[in-house]
Formats: structure tokens, sequence, C-alpha cells
């Protein structure tokens, strides 16, 4: 198959739309059953603000993740980047969330141990959350990256010696302007 990396970013960029639009789907949900429910209390008194802190982050991640899919089914190069940030912002929040709430838990500092039991308790990650457990940043970013270097040797997305289009077709330089 000769343009095999073509298919293979655009098979990503499906995905990206299919799991950011489940995952939108699957946030709202949980925003219009659950969050009625969440409510600080003496044992958890930062619940709810991190509830929220981490419902806000899950929407920019799911926004991101449906405008990548669709620059990434039209071909163009801004769809790999943003995928490339998204991809690696989603698992770099996972590792620091969790490791912050343990270190927290862990702490005699009481103020700090209702504020890792606070997060424990609470994730509000329901959008992103089909994501992690199917392991899709992690093999996206490496399959897309892989199929981004072939297609930059196969002469698409790489610059001209003047400029390129965003689509890899060249464009006439211009001297001196």
């Amino acid at each position: 198959m000769k343009n095999w990396s073509t298919h293979v970013v655009r098979v990503v960029g499906a995905l990206n739309l299919t799991y950011g639009l489940l995952g939108a789907a699957l946030l709202l949900n949980e925003v219009v059953r659950y969050s009625s429910r969440i409510h600080n209390s003496v044992k958890f008194p930062y619940e709810r603000t991190y509830y929220e802190l981490c419902t806000g982050i899950n929407a920019v991640f799911l926004v991101g993740l449906v405008l990548a899919g669709y620059w990434l089914l039209r071909l163009r190069r801004r769809g790999v980047i943003l995928s490339n940030f998204v991809y690696s912002f989603e698992i770099l929040y996972f590792l620091v969330a969790d490791m912050i709430s343990l270190a927290l838990i862990m702490s005699p500092n009481k103020v700090k141990q209702s504020i890792g039991f606070s997060m424990a308790g609470q994730s509000g990650n329901m959008g992103i959350a089909l994501q992690v457990i199917t392991w899709y940043p992690e093999i996206a970013l490496i399959v897309l990256n892989i199929a981004r270097r072939r297609m930059n040797r196969d002469g698409k997305w790489r610059l001209a010696q003047g400029t390129a289009s965003e689509d890899g077709s060249s464009l006439p330089s211009c001297p001196g302007v």
C-alpha cells in the first residue's frame, strides 16, 4: 500500500472524533446525573471544587480531541500537532493528579490530607476515562507520529525552499516580500 500513512492519519482522526464525541456524551451524562449530589463535607472539604476543576479540564481535552480529529481527517499538519499536545497532556494529567493525591494523603498535615482525600474521592474524569482504559492516548501518540514521519519522507507536509501550504503543496516563493 503506497499511501498507508494518509490512511492511518485519517483513521486516527476518525477515532479522535469518536472518542471525543463519546467522551462528551459521557461527561454530559455525568454532569446532569451526578453533579448535584457532589457536595463538600467535613471529611472532604474540597470535593466539589476538585470535581469542577476536573470536569473543566476534561471538557478542554475533549474539545481539543474533536478539533484535532477534524484536522486529521482533512490531513492537516496542525491536527498532528494538536493531537500530540492533547495526548501528552492527558497522560501527564492522569499521572500528576494521582501522584499529587497520593502525596497529599500521605502527608502528616491534616489540611493536606483533606485535600488529598477530596482528590481521591472524586474524579470528574468521565470524559476521558474511556481513552485511558483503552490506552488510546499512548497508542495513538506512537502510531500517529510514525505515520507523520512517513508523510514527511513522502514529500507531504514538508516545507519547500520558499513556503508551503498546510496540505503540503508548494506555493511559489516571492523574493523580497
